[in-house]
């Protein structure tokens, strides 16, 4: 039986004459084969990796401790005061998130409704005299999620804006587009009553000035849902990635050990280059590396 399975084993990864001197992995059928089994097992991670504790679901690592901390150093090093934490901005972010799931969308304004951001801080009764607003979705952990946000020109602006004293952060999961993901709306703003209205240039992110309801600076993230939904064992994302990595490395590493048995024994073969597939396999896998989890708006 353990002879039989190292024959096996030797026959799809080795060069030999049962498989016409090339690793059976690498026939087409084998490989359509491998490629099913990936598809087939990256369909079922999410619902394998979102069962903890009996209930199913997706959900992050993702603090409002911690956004708040991250955003707050991000500002000091800026040189700028690290922002205060307001009730009203959080529950104007929780119903920002509540919107998007009931009507389904991932934007910073309502397509059904028309509803802008302004809109939320109007209803808690936040008179803002600067409004802006962040978002994410789909990041497992926090600081990609803020790297993300600084590496984009709009979202960095809103993070150390000089107009903002007070910040309100949501994180709820929901189902948006008929998938399990964590929303994060982060709300900035300054009262009416804060400043003086000294005119100030901004870019072009999601902004608003309350004075004249114009388009100032906005982006928005979103606070700890408080549904009952705990923490998978593992990030959908994160096993999909290492399930593409590891299926990937497996074939770099039989490429390899093919290319040196065939040059030890001076095998003649009429295919490709072995090099040729090893590099492609190489730069595959480093796209697959620096691949990120997760999108903002």
């Amino acid at each position: 039986m353990f002879a039989h399975l190292i024959r096996s084993c030797l026959h799809l990864f080795t060069p030999r004459h049962s498989n016409n001197h090339r690793p059976k992995i690498f026939h087409p059928k084998s490989l359509v084969v491998l490629a099913a089994m990936v598809v087939g097992l990256n369909s079922g991670i999410r619902p394998l990796a979102g069962f903890s504790g009996g209930v199913l679901g997706y959900a992050s690592d993702i603090q409002i401790t911690q956004v708040f901390e991250q955003i707050n150093s991000q500002r000091v090093e800026a040189g700028l005061p690290g922002l205060k934490l307001n009730d009203k901005l959080s529950e104007a972010a929780r119903r920002k998130a509540s919107d998007m799931f009931v009507s389904d969308y991932w934007a910073h304004v309502n397509p059904i409704t028309g509803r802008e951001p302004w809109y939320f801080f109007d209803a808690v009764g936040y008179d803002y005299r600067y409004a802006g607003e962040n978002m994410a979705r789909d990041f497992s952990t926090t600081a990609p999620m803020i790297k993300a946000w600084m590496n984009s020109t709009t979202h960095r602006d809103n993070i150390v804006s000089s107009r903002y004293q007070e910040t309100g952060i949501a994180v709820v999961n929901g189902v948006l587009n008929g998938v399990e993901t964590t929303l994060v709306i982060q709300l900035f703003g300054t009262k009416k009553t804060a400043v003086a209205a000294v005119p100030q240039i901004t870019s072009t992110g999601l902004q608003a000035e309350s004075l004249a309801k114009a388009p100032a600076v906005l982006p928005a993230e979103t606070e700890k849902t408080s549904v009952a939904v705990r923490s998978p064992l593992v990030s959908p994302f994160d096993l999909s990635k290492s399930l593409a990595l590891a299926t990937l490395g497996l074939l770099a590493v039989v490429l390899m050990v093919d290319s040196v048995i065939i040059w030890r024994r001076r095998i003649p073969r009429l295919v490709g280059h072995n090099w040729a597939h090893l590099m492609f396999l190489i730069a595959l896998t480093g796209v697959v590396s620096i691949m990120s989890q997760g999108v903002i708006q």
